[in-house]
């Protein structure tokens, strides 16, 4: 009997150290996080991010300008989500255009001040409400001077030119083709002029100053901060160059395009989100037609698609 009663006893204390154990791993399942989950995809994590409206009200949809006929825009930049201005120029006869949205309506205005010669506008950049810039070119005689034009907007004086210093090799400045302001700093880049030398120019938030840089013919730039920028450009032969300013000083950086045998890569759009990343467009040519879109990232400025 005696053995009958310690086996009986051995068994309920292996029954009852089970059903404990079971109990605290039951209890500890349920205060520990969930198991970490793949990253979600792409379309996953814009969906999260999209409002929760019909789909048509998420594309980008053409708006009436009142610009008129032959208006080429090649610009835009919103100082607030009810007031922006985009730029561009007149078709055949080459005359700067300015547009201003301002109470859900874009209309053309006048730009007093500005050269009485042919002129047209490549970008503009918006630092407030009531400040901003645009840059572009002027031609007194059809082509045979062209040269940079800078105009400034006050919500005083409206969009005015700017008179720029003579060149300091004797020249003309090149034209402006791209500029980016944050904060404080900013610059201009565009092609060469007819002097020996090449200059971008940078804002110090009150006024323009030209700065040596290296003989491309760039066509955009994008501010890091005070200390870095980036510029997308076309060098001597043509070939696709980046324009690093870093430390006080612009170099050329050569960019990792994958341009097929006989192909010659051409940038014309860049934008850094950060230090570390940003993107880069532009297209490649084959012989003396056909055209690809070109896209590349930093770092390194690799071809992404071709």
């Amino acid at each position: 009997m005696t053995r009958k009663l310690l086996l009986a006893a051995f068994l309920l204390t292996l029954v009852l150290t089970f059903m404990a154990a079971h109990h605290q791993l039951t209890n500890a399942a349920a205060n520990m996080a969930p198991p970490p989950q793949h990253a979600p995809s792409l379309e996953q994590y814009a969906a999260r991010l999209a409002p929760a409206t019909a789909p048509g009200d998420r594309v980008w949809q053409a708006v009436a300008g009142g610009g008129g006929k032959d208006i080429y825009l090649y610009d835009v930049s919103m100082a607030s989500p009810d007031e922006g201005w985009a730029v561009g120029v007149t078709g055949p006869s080459s005359y700067g255009v300015i547009m201003h949205y301002t109470n859900t309506t874009w209309s053309c205005i006048d730009a007093p001040g500005v050269p009485t010669s042919t002129y047209w506008l490549d970008a503009v950049e918006m630092i407030s409400p009531t400040e901003g810039w645009s840059v572009g070119g002027w031609a007194c005689g059809w082509g045979l001077c062209d040269q940079g034009l800078l105009m400034h907007y006050t919500a005083a004086g409206g969009w005015q030119n700017e008179t720029l210093p003579p060149e300091p090799s004797g020249g003309r400045w090149g034209l402006f083709r791209g500029i980016d302001i944050k904060g404080s700093t900013g610059w201009i880049v565009g092609p060469q002029g007819t002097g020996t030398s090449h200059y971008f120019w940078q804002f110090d938030g009150t006024d323009w100053h030209s700065v040596a840089a290296p003989s491309v013919n760039a066509a955009d730039v994008s501010v890091v901060d005070a200390n870095e920028a980036w510029a997308v450009a076309t060098g001597l032969g043509q070939e696709a160059w980046l324009a690093h300013y870093w430390g006080g000083t612009w170099s050329v950086v050569t960019a990792t395009v994958n341009v097929p045998a006989g192909g010659r890569a051409s940038l014309l759009g860049i934008h850094m989100l950060t230090a570390t990343e940003g993107w880069a467009v532009g297209n490649i040519q084959l012989g003396t037609s056909g055209y690809y879109s070109c896209l590349l990232l930093y770092p390194g400025f690799r071809t992404l698609s071709a």
